[in-house]
């Protein structure tokens, strides 16, 4: 079985909700794929919270297909984005899940026309962006950064 949520359809997500959610910060007009980016969006942001309430102890209702994936990749995102605080501390999955939420319910909003808040939707964006570099990094090994030269210099 292909894992659903592999590296490169993942990133191919990442990518197109960041692009969506670039637009709206920027005031410009929506793309064409606007319902689809951000449905895969929320598809993946679901799966990243059932995952988490697994990690968490709480039983998932529905919709676990098997992969922490999404939230192994959403957690290194959240690590990112605020500054290296990572998983030793007691609360971070309860916080990464918060956030998971209150990006879902952005793109929730967006995509149902309500109303939204421009910081959130920055912040979104960020995460998303944040999750899109990482996610084609592992996809394409000629973007990976390494933390010291791969080869001799010449």
């Amino acid at each position: 079985m292909v894992d659903r949520w592999n590296v490169i359809d993942a990133a191919a997500m990442a990518v197109g909700v960041e692009g969506v959610l670039y637009r709206i910060v920027h005031d410009k007009p929506r793309p064409f794929d606007f319902d689809e980016a951000l449905g895969r969006g929320l598809e993946f942001l679901r799966e990243a919270g059932t995952g988490g309430a697994i990690i968490c102890g709480t039983p998932p209702g529905s919709g676990f297909t098997g992969t922490l994936s999404p939230l192994c990749w959403s957690a290194d995102a959240y690590i990112e984005i605020r500054s290296g605080r990572g998983p030793e501390d007691k609360s971070f999955y309860q916080d990464v899940l918060k956030a998971l939420r209150s990006y879902e319910k952005l793109l929730n909003n967006l995509r149902s026309g309500q109303a939204y808040d421009k910081k959130e939707t920055k912040s979104t964006h960020d995460f998303f962006h944040t999750l899109a570099d990482l996610l084609v990094e592992q996809a394409d090994s000629t973007t990976r950064k390494y933390s010291h030269e791969v080869c001799e210099p010449v």
